[in-house]
């Protein structure tokens, strides 16, 4: 009976030991992974400085305020650090036995993912306003706001519940110093993207109505307006930019030349065939009467002239029809002559 007691006993012992030799193991695994992640945040945090903190783009307006703007190269290489970074903490949250422990670290770890999120909205926006995706934009600024409000209320000291102890093991800067960039730099950044955000997007939501450019319109075949002279585009209207636009491009902007070959309807066969089939008036009286009238005038224009003309130089017709001698006339003359004279 004591025996069996006594084993009974020692069973209790070892399964306690070891039970305590596993928890032991369990707390410097998670310990270790702590370690870990806690480096791996700080290191995240010095590639976000070293990348802000380039001297060619605090002079060209890129960073304000120790923020990117709008105007930032390559935002997604930011938002997808911030992204590290809230994955990390999550981490860090859910080890198990640590953080059921510590509910002051947990809680200010909480908050920091929150604060870090509303960075990576920040940054992520601006991925969108270069796409020229203006509301996606808008609204992850508005959702950063949120976050950067939200983290700023539990990292304030009316809420906190941690201790110094536990705000010294929290990896990143203190609750104070993310406040601060929070509140004095992160919530005014938002603000006044927002504002570049929405003037932007009027901006070219007015360009794309109003000043309308002529190669978005093409007629029916596909070609462009600016390309066509103005006698094929008379009743389109354009804009003047792109009207004088057209007159410095096109080497002929009124007219094309050489004319291009048009088809013209010519003079039918049927009506030059149609003058032989016409029946016109007869005209043979007035002929007649024509033709008498001029020869009474001309036999009475025929008078005294005729006359004087007749009686010094012989008729008319006597003078036409006298003729030279031709030269037989001549020699048979001569030889009648000499004849005679025989």
């Amino acid at each position: 009976m004591d025996s069996s007691v006594t084993g009974t006993g020692d069973k209790k012992v070892v399964s306690t030991i070891s039970s305590d030799k596993v928890s032991r193991l369990q707390m410097l695994c998670n310990y270790l992974q702590y370690l870990k992640l806690f480096n791996t945040i700080e290191r995240t945090l010095v590639h976000v400085s070293m990348a802000l903190s380039m001297p060619s783009l605090q002079t060209s307006g890129h960073v304000r305020n120790g923020l990117g703007t709008s105007t930032y190269p390559k935002p997604q290489e930011l938002a997808r650090l911030y992204d590290t970074l809230v994955q990390n903490l999550q981490e860090m949250i859910g080890l198990p036995g640590l953080m059921q422990q510590h509910v002051g670290l947990r809680s200010l770890l909480q908050a920091k993912l929150v604060a870090y999120r509303s960075y990576r909205c920040y940054y992520l926006a601006f991925t969108y306003s270069h796409g020229k995706r203006f509301a996606e934009c808008s609204a992850l600024l508005a959702r950063a706001k949120r976050h950067a409000e939200e983290a700023v209320h539990s990292l304030s000291s009316e809420t906190a519940s941690w201790t110094e102890d536990e705000a010294s093991a929290a990896p990143g800067p203190s609750a104070d110093d993310l406040t601060r960039s929070l509140t004095d730099a992160l919530l005014i950044q938002i603000a006044a993207e927002d504002l570049t955000c929405r003037a932007v997007y009027m901006l070219d939501l007015s360009d794309a109505t109003s000043n309308t450019e002529p190669t978005s319109m093409t007629t029916e075949t596909g070609e462009k307006l600016t390309n066509k002279p103005l006698i094929d585009r008379l009743d389109t209207y354009l804009d003047p930019k792109s009207v004088e636009k057209s007159l410095l491009t096109l080497a002929y902007p009124f007219v094309s030349l050489p004319p291009s070959f048009e088809p013209v309807p010519v003079k039918p066969i049927l009506f030059d065939l149609a003058l032989n089939h016409v029946n016109f008036p007869s005209l043979v009286d007035k002929l007649d009467q024509k033709s008498g009238a001029a020869s009474v005038a001309g036999k009475a224009g025929a008078g005294i002239a005729g006359f004087v003309r007749g009686w010094f130089w012989g008729s008319s017709e006597d003078a036409t029809n006298t003729k030279p001698p031709s030269q037989v006339q001549q020699q048979k003359m001569t030889k009648s002559k000499s004849g005679d004279r025989s």
